[in-house]
């Protein structure tokens, strides 16, 4: 499991078919090995950026970067790096 509370900041396009967000926050994550990869702890920091289209008033295309990290707090502190994709559909 993932955690995360934190403020974001959105912005649109004036005719609200492109989003841009941005934020950061501290994560907590239930397991800190994940294969070969040890994390440093289960207290992290979460910082992301997305970018949205929407082509339609019901449609969204979006992309998401994140990247998890404990901030140097615990060692080691390799950092996880996340792409994320989504298509979405508004009632």
């Amino acid at each position: 499991a993932i955690v995360t509370i934190g403020p974001g900041v959105e912005l649109s396009s004036p005719n609200k078919r492109f989003h841009a967000d941005i934020g950061v926050a501290p994560t907590y994550i239930s397991e800190d090995q994940y294969g070969q990869k040890n994390l440093g702890g289960n207290f992290q920091f979460t910082s992301h950026l997305g970018l949205k289209y929407q082509p339609t008033e019901h449609i969204a295309i979006g992309y998401r970067f994140h990247h998890i990290s404990n901030a140097n707090i615990e060692d080691p502190n390799p950092g996880l790096d996340v792409h994320s994709f989504s298509i979405a559909y508004r009632f």
